[in-house]
């Protein structure tokens, strides 16, 4: 992996071919793939949804961090996001990966929102808090990042960390690189512990253990009548 302080700007040639390809209907995460076997070196600029303005550190060694550049990374959830989130929201986007979806949240809700985000990935959120530091507090609503994974009891657990960042899990082995031990927390306690009643959205995607991490969230839902979740549900 590049060192995230190695990044600089893409240059012309490539600034070029991001605005080329993020016009194609299709194919965009093919291309992104193709790239990632060629392009070895860690650039810093704009990414999209370009409306909004943010600006990420990708490592276009990684498939998904191309993907994001050239804005083929879950267009689902970006849509779903773009659509949903309003100004001073309560959004709950877990996990972190490089946080491109907490960005893209934290913009939308401004800073009269806020963002609650969880990552138990020690590489992953490297990553996330470098490109977060480069957010606007003016524009950005503030975040609260967990250092671990969100469960229905408070606990440790074994991760499986991945040799692909974003596949780390704690339900099953998944191109495993390492496996560690990693704090769990309930999530109701946790937003109590913040003073967060509620969630108006919700992205959740944890790699086979989203059920666990929606148990824990059982009596804030309650008290959330107006969300509006988007939740991958794989039961590994």
């Amino acid at each position: 992996m590049i060192p995230i302080s190695e990044s600089r700007s893409p240059g012309f040639g490539l600034g070029i071919l991001q605005r080329c390809v993020h016009a194609l209907p299709l194919g965009r995460a093919r291309i992104a793939r193709m790239l990632s076997r060629r392009v070895h070196r860690t650039i810093r600029g704009r990414v999209p949804p370009f409306d909004l303005d943010l600006e990420f550190i990708i490592d276009c060694t990684d498939p998904f961090q191309v993907e994001i550049w050239l804005g083929a990374y879950q267009p689902h959830v970006v849509s779903f996001l773009t659509s949903t989130v309003h100004s001073g929201d309560v959004v709950f986007c877990a996990g972190l990966h490089v946080g491109y979806i907490a960005a893209i949240a934290r913009r939308l809700a401004g800073p009269s929102g806020i963002v609650l985000t969880a990552e138990p990935d020690p590489v992953a959120l490297r990553w996330a808090r470098s490109n977060l530091d480069l957010g606007d507090p003016r524009r950005d609503a503030p975040i609260e990042i967990l250092q671990g994974g969100l469960s229905d009891v408070d606990g440790e657990m074994n991760l499986y960390q991945s040799t692909v960042m974003g596949h780390s899990s704690f339900a099953s082995p998944h191109q495993t690189s390492a496996v560690t031990r990693s704090p769990l927390r309930r999530g109701d306690e946790w937003l109590r512990s913040l003073g967060v009643q509620r969630i108006d959205v919700m992205v959740l995607d944890v790699e086979g253990w989203e059920l666990h991490a929606l148990r824990g969230f059982e009596d804030t839902l309650d008290r959330s009548a107006g969300l509006k979740a988007l939740v991958e549900i794989c039961d590994w």
